[in-house]
């Protein structure tokens, strides 16, 4: 494959972003954690690179992307993150939230649910949990962050108990 989604919410310094990525490169394990060996991986064939989840990173990744991309001359690297990476290439795309669902809507239709339902730790949406979902992803206003911190907690909570607690949000969701 010539994709590949890199998840770095575990990853804490700039330096291991690239040993993550030979990780999921599949590279050998002796080679060197430099961009080249990313790129000598690579070669010249176009290929796309995910690193989602890199706010935590800090200083630094910025310039680890643009090592990756000058080593690698058929690659193209989609960065999320609630920041700016610092990259000299970078072109921000901001995103507002996400659609919700009010009224007599189909709750299933709206991304803001969706995103719950797939972040949701306790399995399949039962029927007299849509209304709640739908309450919550309407009360954090479609924030895509928010929605996947409170789906977090169906491991211990039902969604009924989650709109409950959006009262108290800040300590609900921390």
């Amino acid at each position: 494959s010539n994709r590949w989604f890199v998840e770095c919410v575990q990853i804490q310094a700039a330096d291991d972003v690239i040993g993550h990525v030979l990780s999921i490169l599949q590279a050998p394990d002796d080679v060197a954690w430099e961009a080249e060996s990313v790129g000598q991986h690579l070669g010249d064939r176009p290929a796309l690179l995910v690193l989602d989840n890199l706010e935590q990173i800090g200083p630094g990744v910025g310039s680890v992307i643009d090592r990756l991309l000058f080593s690698c001359p058929g690659l193209k690297v989609i960065a999320t993150s609630r920041q700016a990476t610092g990259s000299a290439n970078e072109s921000i795309l901001e995103l507002g939230p996400l659609p919700v669902p009010g009224g007599n809507d189909t709750v299933e239709l709206f991304a803001s649910v969706q995103l719950f339902l797939d972040r949701m730790q306790s399995g399949p949406l039962a029927e007299h949990d849509r209304g709640a979902v739908a309450q919550i992803v309407s009360r954090l206003e479609g924030s895509p962050l928010a929605i996947c911190l409170a789906a977090a907690q169906t491991t211990t909570m039902t969604p009924g108990q989650i709109v409950t607690e959006l009262d108290d949000m800040f300590r609900l969701l921390s």
